[in-house]
């Protein structure tokens, strides 16, 4: 216990340090920001986590509480955003995932040792005995192989441990690293999937975020700056839990009823037609037409899923998805702002 707490103020006070510093996410996009904290900050709050065991409910909750708490304020999102919004729209998996995928790696690297090296014999040796007297060590949380061989089950990788026992053919150390990051990925991002489909409240967020990767507004602050503060809006937008079932709000400024005021001010209030014809006229500039036509058959509640999502099922060339991207960013932070501010 003592170890997982030393490691969750470390973690924090390294990255408060780090942003003290001027790596701070008003001042650099959350992408490089989170990029710069998870190689600098998680390597020393976690050092020597290959060797650690299984760690308890507990100590994983501490973890846990911690790793959200910097992913959510990389992003400048309330922290009482959920979980599994905050880390998807960064691209983040979990920490215990993070874990797993370094004492995997390290078991990587002691099997590729030579078959004399001290640490290659041990972890053999542990690992038969694992086998063949597998109830003696059922009880053992600390032991190295039997949470290494339980990791490699839960990521479906039993097969090269298999192969290893039997043959002592193991993958390089690069080969292996791909097959530990894809496999951790896919498990969790099966994980993810189930874990917002049966929630209601990501009924919204799963049309808007469908991929586990940094929101494409993030990647359109990388190229243009000056938006990131309207990319900060979109996403917190993308966070806030719908209510499907409230009822009917008269609008102040058109006289039309609305029941969600994002897709009323993007969609059909007319205080905000100047702004939408503005945006329709850059659509339209964005070939080919068939893409506006498009968008145009689509209804309200869609046609605004897109723009805060600021991707589209519909085929377009680099340049031209770019460009679309920032359209979103740019007219959907105007249309917002300007019928909230009026």
């Amino acid at each position: 216990m003592d170890r997982t707490l030393k490691a969750c103020r470390t973690l924090r006070a390294t990255t408060a340090s780090v942003i003290r510093s001027g790596i701070h996410p008003a001042v650099l996009n959350p992408i490089v920001c989170a990029k710069i904290i998870r190689q600098v900050c998680y390597p020393k709050a976690l050092y020597g986590c290959e060797i650690w065991g299984k760690l308890s409910k507990t100590e994983t909750l501490m973890l846990e509480r911690t790793h959200h708490y910097v992913c959510k304020f990389i992003q400048g999102l309330p922290r009482r955003t959920r979980t599994d919004m905050c880390l998807s729209l960064i691209g983040w998996l979990n920490l215990d995932s993070f874990i797993n995928e370094r004492k995997l790696l390290f078991f990587g690297r002691i099997c590729n040792l030579p078959q004399r090296a001290i640490s290659f014999r041990i972890l053999v040796r542990k690992l038969f005995e694992l086998k063949y007297f597998n109830q003696e060590y059922t009880n053992c949380a600390s032991d190295f192989s039997k949470d290494c061989v339980d990791i490699l089950y839960k990521y479906h990788l039993s097969d090269y441990l298999t192969k290893f026992m039997d043959s002592g053919n193991f993958p390089s150390q690069r080969i292996w690293k791909r097959i530990v990051h894809r496999s951790i990925f896919e498990y969790e991002l099966n994980e993810w999937q189930q874990r917002i489909n049966i929630d209601s409240d990501f009924n919204i967020f799963k049309k808007i975020h469908k991929v586990f990767q940094p929101h494409p507004a993030w990647t359109v602050a990388l190229d243009f700056p000056y938006l990131r503060k309207q990319a900060n809006y979109i996403v917190s937008l993308c966070c806030l839990v719908h209510n499907t079932n409230s009822d009917s709000i008269l609008c102040d400024k058109c006289g039309k009823l609305f029941t969600d005021p994002c897709i009323h001010a993007i969609s059909s209030c007319d205080y905000l037609s100047d702004i939408r014809d503005e945006f329709w006229c850059e659509l339209l500039c964005l070939n080919p037409i068939t893409f506006s036509a498009f968008l145009g058959s689509l209804n309200d509640e869609d046609f605004c899923y897109i723009l805060l999502s600021c991707e589209t099922e519909f085929e377009l060339d680099c340049e031209q998805k770019k460009r679309f991207q920032f359209l979103c960013v740019k007219y959907v932070y105007r249309f917002c702002k300007t019928f909230s501010h009026s």
